[in-house]
């Protein structure tokens, strides 16, 4: 299913749910009871959530792109506030066929509370070598903690003078290759694997979507690839300049289109527009002077978890900036 069809859908099925239950998670179950197409609604749902999530943690595209325009809200509000749907579904088809419902069975299997069990289960699941599991989960699993097992693994097969193996270059070789990675050029993998995971998929509606090409070198993806690139890597200061690079083109192609004004003064004119008074609270002023003091040496951060909170603030800005980007092109034009 193509990822716009998916969003639509996603909206559309929302929609229905909230509709049919007055817009109360409360009251699922008595909607199941007076309509059979809440239920399909709930389960075409949990399959469509699949999908995303499995996009968020599997995909090294990092965008959702010609999204639905309604789509961010919508994932927001379902994971907040309706996860538990599916659930209360199927307690309420074990109730009709008889059957001891879901919640029942892992109340009694598990007194102590199934939430905590799966946290247990989650937090034993990264040491390497004691996982059951064939399938790597980056969910579930540390990327890193297994290939720093591997690296270690071959490690002591190259130094064991009783194996076999050992006799083998490539082991001594990769082992070199390893230390070499991690002491002279600076890989950090758990490093990386955090900033990946910390990252946000960027949720692009289609009218944002649309005016930018996903693979052009100077476009809106390509500026948001490299923060997110700089991120992950601890190239912080790139990260804010690809951000500071990234509200410039929303300001210019999408709240607007004033190319003869200078990004500040722009972006103040812009916040004077009453249609736009909802970007007021991102301080986006604030933000590029001090992109602009941090660049320009003007100000010393002596500690880089300020820089990355700076970068983490600043793409939250960003997402603010594409969900509610206007459809039409009159508010972007300069009067």
């Amino acid at each position: 299913m193509a990822r716009q069809r998916i969003t639509e859908e996603f909206v559309k099925h929302l929609n229905l749910l909230k509709h049919r239950s007055g817009n109360s998670p409360y009251n699922i179950r008595p909607a199941l009871d007076r309509d059979p197409q809440v239920a399909n609604s709930i389960k075409e749902l949990w399959n469509l959530l699949y999908f995303i999530d499995w996009h968020e943690n599997h995909s090294n595209i990092r965008f959702i792109v010609q999204a639905h325009p309604d789509f961010s809200k919508a994932l927001k509000d379902y994971r907040e506030r309706w996860a538990s749907a599916y659930l209360i579904l199927l307690d309420w088809e074990a109730e009709r066929a008889g059957q001891e419902t879901l919640t029942a069975l892992f109340e009694r299997a598990f007194p102590e509370g199934i939430l905590s069990k799966l946290a247990d289960d989650k937090a034993s699941s990264v040491v390497a070598d004691e996982d059951d599991d064939w399938d790597f989960d980056p969910e579930v699993h540390s990327a890193a903690t297994h290939i720093e097992w591997m690296a270690d693994h071959i490690g002591d097969i190259a130094n064991d003078e009783g194996n076999i193996a050992s006799d083998e270059p490539i082991f001594n070789r990769a082992k070199g290759a390893w230390d070499w990675l991690v002491n002279t050029v600076g890989i950090d993998l758990r490093k990386i694997e955090e900033g990946w995971k910390e990252f946000p998929v960027l949720i692009i509606p289609d009218h944002v979507s649309n005016a930018h090409g996903l693979n052009e070198p100077k476009s809106l993806y390509s500026y948001l690839t490299d923060v997110r690139l700089a991120y992950i890597i601890g190239a912080d200061l790139a990260a804010i300049a690809m951000c500071r690079a990234a509200t410039e083109i929303l300001i210019r192609c999408h709240y607007n289109n004033n190319p003869e004004t200078k990004l500040i003064p722009l972006v103040k004119e812009t916040l004077n527009r009453r249609e736009f008074a909802f970007l007021r609270p991102l301080n986006l002023v604030i933000k590029i002077k001090d992109a602009n003091n941090i660049l320009h040496f003007k100000e010393d951060i002596k500690n880089s978890d300020r820089n990355r909170a700076i970068v983490r603030d600043w793409v939250d800005a960003l997402r603010v900036m594409i969900d509610n980007a206007p459809r039409s092109r009159e508010h972007t034009e300069h009067g």
